[in-house]
């Protein structure tokens, strides 16, 4: 029996011949003697003994020998020794050869009319003479391990163990090859680093890096105020050196895409923690032949200080940026306390701290496996959480009332909403889209495993069918999405309710209307032509909105509304059930919820 994975557990009977504890068994298996166990009356006729093996060693047989209390063998009319395969099923006799199935078990079926035996010879290239001997022999059982003329079994894997380490060089191999994997169906890869500290203590721990070296040059000599870490003295010349190695092996041997570097701020502090204005590690890494033509991108979340604070980045118009203020706006605007005015500059791509560089630069996120999931956003608020920005939407935890469940997976569809119809990158925090949750907990140690088996749920049907649709509409509107450069004034209105001037500086005002028109060409399809509505209301209530007025011969498509039920609240302009509003009209948005509409011209 597999035994949960941990081993195996194998029973063993013998007659009882009208004596209890007067035999024991011997066993030997995997080359390991086992001590004689004795044999006891279960109150079946029979006596017998039960022994564990660990499951790493198996396929494996073992044999038993009866001895009596003394040690000397008994001899029956079925002789003295029996033996017993371990991690070896009966297995299927289709198809014939080797075949895998999804848990890691082998299957092996082999067609012989008239063999009388058949033996399963497994050899291992690992030891020694390099496998011209077979490791294991297994004798297949003609009366359970053969159908017909086909011999077959089945050698099972173990559940939960994995010999992690037996190869090294296999996990760079495997790295490379999931590399060009990627690359292959169009998909870059970033790798994230952290180059600011190391596991080493201070000078008074166990020296077992660097330290070793030059521990006055690799480190900044006093540490970082309220830091126990061994922080890098990254702009030395001899670490930056090191760093620039590493960075490069990367993208030479591996092509990586480029970084996204963890603890920014601290790669601009100079040997003594002061900042500097130009560091030279990052106008290195900015200039560098090889990482200049790769996606660099500073992260200030910190690690070491667990803070999370925008602070003016030198760029030279290379480093990319994740945008921590996006995350606050967007998440004090849905919570209802944020100005409309700090909305409105996220969605245009942040152009307060991309001014010189564009929103490209700007890797938008609303969550992060550094703080609370995007379930969590909407499901806890504590005080403790206060930082974060979260709102519960009128219960703590879960909940089974179903005002509260569909407020949540309403803000879930505004969070996601906003965050693809904003200029710069939309970054998702795996895990979101199926619901992944850390019980309101922002610690990194509280990051449990994936749940697989909500990937099944219709809650990931829909985030994952709204997502696909988002980034769908952000590749055909690439013309307004996915620009390099920020909109023109010309090309962009702001709305109240009522096509009045939006309320910028009420605390109160929780409504914005945004209309973008595109740039047209000579060129431009149809399919980029139409203009976009899109309105944001997080009150409490429902708020009419009036929709510009429209030339004959066009209409409003409603795209998406973020309060209707699913599938019905997001649509493909090509569907022909979209919702038609016909030129001046209003629209009521209901609240907690964001409404895009599309201009549409109807061919005479």
């Amino acid at each position: 029996d597999g035994g949960g994975g941990a081993g195996y557990a194998i029973a063993v009977e013998v007659p009882a011949r009208g004596r209890e504890g007067g035999l024991e068994i011997r066993a030997e298996g995997s080359g390991e003697g086992i001590p004689l166990a004795p044999l006891h009356m279960p109150g079946r006729g029979a006596l017998a003994a039960e022994l564990s093996y660990g499951g790493a060693r198996a396929p494996f047989h073992v044999s038993f020998l009866l001895a009596d209390a003394a040690g000397a063998e008994k001899r029956t009319h079925r002789g003295t020794s029996f033996r017993v395969p371990v991690g070896v099923g009966r297995g299927r006799p289709a198809p014939l050869g080797l075949s895998l199935s999804g848990d890691g078990a082998a299957n092996f079926a082999v067609y012989s009319k008239s063999a009388k035996g058949v033996v399963l010879c497994l050899f291992d290239g690992r030891g020694a003479g390099g496998g011209d001997e077979p490791a294991l022999e297994i004798e297949l059982d003609p009366y359970v391990l053969r159908t017909g003329d086909v011999w077959h079994v089945l050698l099972e894997s173990v559940e939960g163990y994995a010999s992690y380490g037996f190869r090294t060089g296999l996990f760079a191999l495997s790295m490379k090859d999931m590399v060009k994997t990627m690359h292959r169906h169009g998909i870059e890869v970033l790798l994230e680093v952290v180059f600011t500290h190391t596991a080493e203590g201070g000078a008074e721990c166990q020296m077992i890096s660097i330290h070793g070296i030059d521990g006055s040059s690799y480190y900044i000599a006093d540490g970082i105020v309220g830091c126990k870490a061994s922080v890098l003295n990254c702009n030395h010349p001899v670490t930056q050196r090191l760093i620039l190695d590493s960075l490069r092996h990367w993208v030479l041997d591996f092509h990586v895409d480029g970084f996204c570097f963890i603890n920014a701020p601290f790669l601009v502090r100079g040997p003594g923690g002061e900042g500097l204005s130009r560091p030279p590690l990052l106008e290195a890494i900015a200039f560098d032949p090889v990482l200049s033509k790769t996606k660099i991108i500073a992260d200030p979340w910190s690690p070491l200080d667990i803070s999370n604070v925008q602070f003016p980045f030198p760029h030279w118009k290379r480093w990319a940026e994740m945008n921590t203020r996006f995350s606050m706006d967007v998440r004090k605007f849905l919570k209802g306390e944020a100005l409309i005015s700090d909305l409105a500059t996220r969605l245009c791509g942040s152009g307060d701290l991309f001014s010189s560089r564009g929103p490209a630069f700007s890797f938008n996120y609303v969550s992060r496996n550094s703080g609370l999931t995007l379930v969590d956003l909407v499901s806890f608020s504590s005080d403790e959480l206060g930082s974060e920005f979260s709102w519960n939407c009128g219960e703590e935890g879960p909940s089974e009332s179903n005002a509260v469940l569909q407020t949540r997976l309403r803000q879930i569809r505004n969070f996601l909403f906003i965050l693809f119809v904003s200029l710069g990158i939309p970054v998702l925090n795996m895990g979101d889209e199926c619901g992944h949750s850390t019980a309101g907990s922002t610690s990194y140690e509280d990051r449990g495993p994936l749940n697989w088996k909500a990937l099944k749920t219709i809650f990931v049907k829909e985030v994952t069918g709204f997502i696909s649709f988002l980034s769908a509409l952000r590749s055909r509107r690439a013309d307004i999405f996915q620009r390099r450069e920020f909109l023109k004034l010309e090309n962009i209105h702001w709305y109240g309710s009522n096509l009045s001037e939006p309320q910028w500086e009420d605390p109160t005002s929780n409504f914005l209307c945004m209309h973008i028109n595109p740039e047209l060409g000579e060129n431009t399809p149809d399919s980029v032509r139409g203009d976009l509505y899109i309105c944001f209301n997080a009150n409490e209530e429902s708020v009419s909105a009036t929709l510009p007025a429209l030339a004959e011969g066009s209409m409003w498509l409603r795209l998406v509304d973020t309060s209707l039920a699913f599938p019905g609240f997001f649509s493909s302009e090509s569907n022909p059930k979209v919702h038609q509003v016909p030129g001046f009209s209003s629209y009521q948005v209901k609240a907690h919820s964001c409404v895009l509409f599309e201009l549409k011209r109807v061919l005479s």
